[in-house]
């Protein structure tokens, strides 16, 4: 995951998500809170494009969802929802 803050409606970022039967590439969109110490974030995200098993995937506005702390040492929750066409 990296992620771009300051654009978009608060961060955009790209990832790759890898298992052994290939990997899905994706771009998207968060608006962040941080009303507390933890960030709490919702957008949008898709996958444009896969390799190995997922060569034919795409998926257009998935749904993102998450938190974590402010400082990021403990890692956070991303939560990627939506349906996987192809």
């Amino acid at each position: 995951l990296r992620t771009r803050l300051g654009q978009g409606d608060g961060a955009t970022f790209s990832f790759v998500m890898r298992t052994r039967r290939g990997t899905l590439h994706g771009s998207g969109s968060v608006a962040l809170d941080f009303t507390t110490e933890t960030v709490v974030y919702n957008g949008s995200a898709d996958i444009t494009h896969g390799g190995g098993a997922f060569s034919g995937n795409r998926a257009r506005g998935l749904r993102v969802s998450g938190n974590g702390p402010l400082h990021g040492d403990d890692g956070f929750i991303l939560r990627l929802s939506g349906r996987l066409a192809g």
